[in-house]
């Protein structure tokens, strides 16, 4: 994975950044929660470190919840709030409790990331547990009217049965029936379901729908 470079750096040294490390619980103060939701390991880049920027740089008065642990020689580790311990029975629990919280509370933020391609030949499984958050939490954010924004790479793998699924869910909002998906791709524009095509869309879209909150 690239290290981190001068200007992102630079510019988390210019934010005011709430983490939400892995497993622990932290007292938000009824302030607006984003939960971000997609592959750790295995990557092209750490699109976590991306994101968390980018709504920091929109969000001056948020907490992030990110699944990534970072180490104690990386800029973000002096982010990290300070909360319970041993809380949640497994990362599981902790990220199903800070995913609600967000749908209610902020905003659930999916990134589909590419894998790094070595990844790939290494013959590992990629993304398992995203397909499922994916869907769990897409179709109730969906279903529910609740806080959600996706994004994704275009070379994420079953991009586009992930977006026929969660199409469907949300077609079936405002129809009995389920026709195939729309004609344009995932990714683009004129698509009635929308998942966007870069980090600072997906941010941009998920502070917008926070603020509503």
């Amino acid at each position: 994975m690239p290290e981190i470079t001068k200007k992102q750096s630079g510019l988390i040294e210019s934010l005011n950044i709430r983490l939400i490390p892995p497993g622990v619980k932290v007292d938000t103060k009824d302030k607006r929660i984003y939960a971000l939701v997609g592959p750790v390991s295995g990557t092209k880049d750490d699109w976590h470190l991306q994101m968390i920027i980018e709504i920091a740089t929109r969000d001056d008065d948020c907490y992030i919840a990110c699944p990534r642990e970072y180490r104690e020689d990386h800029p973000l580790y002096k982010y990290r709030q300070d909360g319970q311990n041993g809380a949640f029975a497994n990362l599981d629990a902790w990220e199903r409790f800070y995913n609600f919280k967000s749908l209610r509370h902020g905003c659930m933020v999916v990134h589909l990331a590419a894998p790094d391609p070595k990844y790939l030949r290494s013959g590992k499984p990629y993304g398992v547990g995203t397909y499922g958050e994916v869907g769990r939490w897409g179709s109730m954010a969906i279903r529910q009217s609740m806080n959600m924004t996706i994004g994704a790479d275009a070379d994420f793998p079953g991009l586009d049965r992930v977006h026929f699924n969660l199409y469907a869910d949300w077609k079936h909002r405002y129809t009995d029936t389920i026709d195939t998906a729309p004609s344009y791709p995932p990714l683009s524009p004129l698509n009635p379901f929308r998942i966007y095509d870069t980090i600072p869309y997906t941010a941009e879209m998920a502070v917008s729908r926070a603020r509503m909150f």
